[in-house]
């Protein structure tokens, strides 16, 4: 199916910019003008996942997606708020509208893809849940009490920083090198990993062994990986979920691993019920990373 997505601009030039490479890549593209029209758009079920920027010319996106948030048949909606790279506050008020995916303007187009594709894929994962009934016990938004993150990153500075923002949420397992990583998933459960790929790429066989045991689980869903880099950092297409780059922003970082736990969530939740025979196996979705092409205004 094919994923539908509504892009809420009031901004002609930027909506085209959001479109474009979105219908190069397959998906269905609707843009609405306004905060009415979006609205109206989404309660019809016209949209899997809404995309728009924070800040318009007569449009506040933090607060369109409050609405949609408050909102009992919408608030599963997944949303993805552009802000400006400059402003923290914006990424803040955005992780405050529990915005799924915050992404920072200007866009490469890579990296906008990725966070679209993970939309969706958290979209898909929604509407089973819900066709299964698994959405009405899930609850919150937030992590069960047993949620687990693997941080193998050794960049000591990026590491810190990543334990901080994420310890007041979730319990965070570092690993500083590959070979405590392999042990440490030998003898536990993750939701979600954060590695980094490149280190991994050149950590020897131990990094070889541990990048294909984590192919492995990404792909048969039992975790979700999102890849720790620098700038020219590009995910392995169809593995990593996503990444986070450094210097690592605190918003972009919760928002991301908030939204890769509630996939897993939900996941674990329809495999269950597959072990018990109740519905047949989740199949599994990926997201891309193309070649990446700036996107200026």
């Amino acid at each position: 199916m094919t994923t539908r997505v509504l892009i809420v601009s009031t901004v002609f030039h930027q909506a085209k910019l959001l479109e474009k490479p979105l219908l190069d890549s397959k998906f269905a593209v609707v843009v609405a003008t306004g905060e009415a029209d979006g609205l109206a758009l989404c309660r019809q079920g016209r949209a899997d996942i809404v995309i728009l920027e924070g800040l318009q010319p007569g449009l506040d996106g933090f607060a369109f997606c409050r609405t949609l948030k408050s909102d009992p048949v919408l608030e599963f909606l997944p949303v993805g708020l552009i802000t400006d790279a400059r402003e923290p506050c914006q990424r803040f008020e955005a992780l405050q509208a529990r915005a799924d995916e915050c992404m920072l303007f200007p866009l490469a187009e890579r990296k906008y893809l990725t966070c679209v594709r993970s939309l969706a894929d958290l979209s898909a994962i929604t509407r089973r849940a819900h066709e299964t009934q698994v959405i009405v016990g899930f609850g919150g938004h937030g992590p069960d009490a047993s949620a687990q993150i693997l941080l193998l990153d050794p960049e000591p500075s990026s590491r810190e920083r990543l334990e901080e923002i994420l310890s007041a949420e979730f319990r965070v397992v570092v690993a500083r090198r590959a070979e405590d990583a392999v042990a440490r998933m030998a003898r536990e459960e993750f939701g979600v990993v954060l590695a980094d790929e490149a280190y991994l790429r050149g950590a020897g066989p131990m990094g070889s062994l541990l990048l294909q045991h984590l192919r492995i689980a990404r792909l048969s869903g039992r975790v979700r990986l999102l890849g720790i880099g620098d700038t020219a950092y590009e995910p392995e297409e169809g593995v990593m979920e996503g990444a986070l780059e450094r210097p690592v922003d605190r918003c972009e970082a919760l928002a991301r691993v908030r939204t890769a736990f509630r996939k897993h969530s939900l996941d674990l939740a329809l495999r269950k019920l597959c072990a018990a025979g109740e519905v047949t196996a989740p199949e599994p979705h990926f997201s891309g990373s193309p070649a990446s092409i700036r996107m200026a205004a």
